[in-house]
């Protein structure tokens, strides 16, 4: 899709990528810029979502699931899958290029409940604030086929298994 930063925070990652391009061009040095789409897994921060809803699913003082909204789709990409990312961009000789680091599927809110809540085993009732973040993309997926291309990477870790590492790692 054509860059569009819809936020202060997008705009300048974009802006910091136009420098990179602009000083590989002008001075030969090779620039893999790396975009890691949603990274999730084990020790994350409990502020993030994932943990959040696995800290409220496990707790047994907690009745009710409560999130801000159910419907945004997002692309997560398990850590060790954007290290192995990593690893094998540290070779790429291309004098300046963008790789798109993700799973290639969307995963809504309500679908990482559900896959938490199976796992656990727990059917907890989800209470929803219905709360659109201002600038919310509904649906966000990586294009990771130059990055499959390119780096012959992929994904190995489905978000099912990754949520099995969370839980039963921590």
């Amino acid at each position: 899709d054509k860059i569009n930063p819809n936020n202060p925070y997008a705009h300048s990652k974009y802006l910091a990528e136009q420098i990179c391009e602009f000083y590989s061009r002008e001075f030969g040095v090779n620039v893999t810029v790396i975009r890691p789409f949603n990274v999730y897994g084990a020790g994350q921060r409990d502020v993030f979502l994932i943990p959040t809803i696995i800290n409220q699913v496990k707790s047994r003082s907690i009745g009710t699931i409560q999130v801000m909204d159910l419907s945004p789709r997002r692309d997560y990409v398990y850590i060790d899958d954007l290290v192995d990312a990593l690893v094998l961009s540290i070779e790429d000789k291309n004098k300046f290029t963008v790789y798109n680091i993700g799973s290639g599927i969307s995963i809504s809110v309500q679908d990482i409940i559900e896959v938490i809540q199976n796992e656990l085993n727990t059917n907890k009732p989800v209470k929803t604030e219905d709360k659109l973040r201002k600038n919310e993309i509904p649906d966000v997926i990586a294009n990771i086929s130059k990055a499959k291309e390119e780096l012959k990477w992929e994904p190995k870790i489905s978000f099912d298994e990754g949520i099995k590492r969370i839980i039963y790692n921590n």
